[in-house]
């Protein structure tokens, strides 16, 4: 199983915790992302950023484990407790996971679930077609663009789908390359941006599967979802307590209001665990 990069970023160091941030931020897009609402963040907790390291291979599970392994450990070395984990929309499946993973004997961090979503293999097709119209934007002529398009195949393993679609991405990529004369680099730092990206969806959609079928969840007391205007009530299916804002989707990580929820949301958490976690030893040593 290859893996690129360290699985685990710092996004701030901190003296109180640390706070797990699930979310891509590796494609263009109009959302706004946890880099956003850092800065309206008031806790002082060190903040680490999940990144996806695994290739896309025909092991889905082996490729799942591995990835998850490989953030639990980069977590734990930091040798701080784990307050909360965030997830933010594909990300919320691996976040709902960390959560469970990372719990001890004090009772695991909060999960804030921010416009969750629980992919499918659509979601990977979307986010496969997204990618190729943003590639064939520059191209004008609309039968110039259906003539670069490669063909897309169909596979119904899902890492064979990934795999698959990775591959058209790039076919199309080269082919608009050469029609634009186009360098080599951007190229494939584009490709490998896609791939990370699948690999990213392939691993949530095997999490959110796993999380719909679990028959443990975290504690309703210990997770929050903040959803925005227009996202639907249904995806809040977690028990635990749902805010909804008037927020539209792209603002919902760039918003001060929203972060002051969050930090109260861990205040509260982290008091309510060194309460748990002072009573425990207070009965141990009696």
């Amino acid at each position: 199983m290859q893996t690129r990069s360290v699985p685990v970023a710092t996004l701030r160091d901190g003296q109180h915790g640390v706070v797990v941030a699930v979310d891509f931020g590796g494609v263009r897009r109009e959302e706004a992302g946890f880099p956003d609402l850092l800065p309206y963040l008031s806790i002082e907790h060190t903040v680490l950023a999940p990144q996806t390291t695994v290739e896309i291979d025909g092991d889905w599970e082996g490729m799942r484990r591995h990835q998850l392994e490989s953030w639990v450990d980069g977590i734990r070395s930091h040798g701080q407790r784990v307050s909360a984990v965030l997830g933010y929309c594909a990300g919320s499946a691996m976040a709902t996971r960390l959560a469970t993973e990372l719990a001890d004997g004090a009772g695991g961090p909060a999960l804030v679930l921010l416009d969750p979503s629980w992919p499918t293999r659509d979601v990977l097709l979307e986010a496969h077609d997204v990618a190729v119209e943003r590639l064939l934007d520059p191209v004008r002529d609309p039968a110039v663009r259906e003539s670069l398009r490669a063909v897309v195949p169909d596979q119904d393993d899902p890492t064979r789908l990934a795999r698959a679609l990775v591959t058209h991405y790039s076919e199309t990529a080269w082919r608009v390359a050469a029609h634009l004369r186009l360098t080599e680099t951007p190229v494939r730092n584009l490709i490998a941006r896609i791939e990370r990206h699948l690999s990213y969806l392939l691993i949530a959609a095997g999490e959110a599967a796993d999380v719909v079928a679990r028959a443990t969840l975290p504690p309703p007391g210990s997770v929050l979802t903040i959803l925005s205007v227009a996202t639907p009530g249904e995806v809040a299916w977690i028990p635990g307590t749902t805010v909804r804002t008037e927020l539209p989707r792209p603002r919902l990580l760039a918003e001060p209001a929203v972060a002051d929820r969050v930090d109260d949301f861990i205040r509260r958490h982290d008091a309510a665990t060194d309460q748990r976690t002072a009573t425990a030893l207070i009965s141990d040593g009696g």
